[in-house]
């Protein structure tokens, strides 16, 4: 096996960067590089077809390990093409519009308490902060020890979505009955409060009972 390429000549190659690329070597996905001294390391050809590989297939089976990270960028693209797609499909069957609100819950509601948090708190609505109820979820997992940063995340995606999975069924099986539809999001606006609050009581984060609006 021939190993003559640079791990920068590997990144414009394959379009993926420096980091990943040492965090595939280092989790053991790809063909390990060839050290030339203490701090060059050589990679083979097959190291690129592997990455290249990878690229393919982590659209499909980047759950749970996490190798592909979309960043705000990509979740804020995601977030506007679903937004879009379900408008344009409420636009196309009789549907009743707080379907529309009800499958947008979960990030609206998120939205909501975090820009009255910060204004609240007399901080920017626009500035960012880790008081979302994922990152309360992530800490809470986080105290579980364990010893994979990947399983904490995984494990924090799959609990938002059993906490979100109930309201999305609800929503297509109620789909033109607002009267429910309305119930759905009142239940489910209580339901976020009362984990809201339970994560802030059981984490042991110190805010002001104000900022839990």
């Amino acid at each position: 096996m021939d190993f003559k390429f640079s791990i920068s000549e590997v990144s414009s190659r394959t379009g993926i960067s420096s980091s990943a690329i040492n965090y595939y070597v280092r989790s053991k996905v790809i063909t390990p590089p060839k050290k030339t001294s203490k701090t060059r390391a050589l990679f083979s050809e097959k190291t690129i077809d592997e990455l290249i590989e990878i690229k393919k297939l982590l659209f499909i089976f980047n759950f749970p390990r996490g190798f592909l990270f979309v960043g705000d960028g990509g979740a804020y693209f995601l977030g506007a093409a679903i937004s879009v797609g379900l408008i344009k499909y409420y636009q196309s069957n009789d549907l009743s519009p707080w379907y529309v609100l009800l499958m947008l819950i979960y990030p609206l509601t998120d939205v909501i308490f975090s820009i009255a948090r910060r204004i609240i708190s007399k901080y920017s609505a626009l500035e960012p902060d880790n008081k979302h109820l994922h990152h309360l979820i992530y800490r809470r997992v986080k105290k579980m020890s364990f010893s994979s940063e990947n399983l904490n995340h995984s494990i924090v995606t799959l609990l938002t979505f059993v906490l979100y999975f109930p309201f999305l069924l609800g929503a297509n099986y109620f789909s033109q009955d607002t009267s429910m539809l309305q119930i759905l999001c009142l239940i489910f606006f209580m339901f976020y409060l009362f984990i809201l609050s339970t994560l802030l009581r059981t984490t042991h984060l110190i805010f002001s009972t104000r900022s839990l609006l």
